[in-house]
């Protein structure tokens, strides 16, 4: 679930099983399944909705997750790859706009979790990862927008790549470990800011950054 709905959105099971072609029959089973994972929440006499943004279980999500990283690096299964990583702009005068290149950054980021998750030689850790990338996205743009210089954060995971390829396992974890440190320390405002700004435009969560 990356947030793309509007918080307190209830799900309409009728239009979503004719978006995907699908009876409501599976697409009612899926959303009782969510509701089970804690993902989405449901009202009796109501329905299916969208849960708003928690902070306890976005900071839940970065430890498991940067947990599981630490096993990737720690197992190294696989060396690091970084080929295929999403191009970024030299500059800010590549972007029309910070929104474009808080997105540029956000993808880098995202891609570089993938490729680290890729080390443990754990597909599910992989899922796992992507998940997280897919929950946290619109906290990782707001973060990257409100920054004075967004592509230091991809400059500062170059220098994780390198450390991770020269086998500098332990230098690789501190750096990693300090990374998720200062992002959870945003997170309180970050979470505030959407709340805040959801309130007021009744618009998917990614288009509020």
């Amino acid at each position: 679930m990356s947030y793309r709905s509007f918080p307190g959105t209830f799900f309409n099971i009728r239009t979503l099983a004719e978006k995907m072609k699908v009876s409501p029959t599976p697409i009612r089973e899926a959303l009782i399944k969510l509701v089970h994972e804690g993902v989405i929440g449901f009202v009796p006499g109501r329905g299916y909705y969208v849960k708003p943004l928690d902070l306890d279980d976005l900071r839940a999500d970065y430890e498991l997750t940067f947990l599981m990283l630490r096993f990737a690096i720690e197992r190294s299964a696989n060396p690091f790859d970084p080929h295929d990583l999403p191009l970024l702009p030299a500059n800010h005068s590549h972007m029309p706009d910070e929104g474009d290149l808080a997105r540029a950054c956000a993808a880098y980021v995202e891609s570089f979790y993938e490729r680290i998750a890729l080390m443990g030689g754990n597909l599910r850790l992989v899922h796992s990862v992507r998940q997280f990338n897919d929950r946290a996205r619109v906290v990782h743009l707001l973060a990257l927008k409100s920054m004075p210089r967004p592509l230091d954060v991809p400059s500062d995971l170059n220098r994780l790549a390198h450390l991770l390829q020269s086998g500098s396992r332990k230098q690789a974890l501190r750096m990693l470990e300090l990374r998720c440190q200062e992002t959870m320390s945003m997170l309180p405002e970050l979470v505030k800011t959407i709340h805040l700004r959801a309130q007021h435009v009744p618009t998917p969560l990614e288009e509020l950054v």
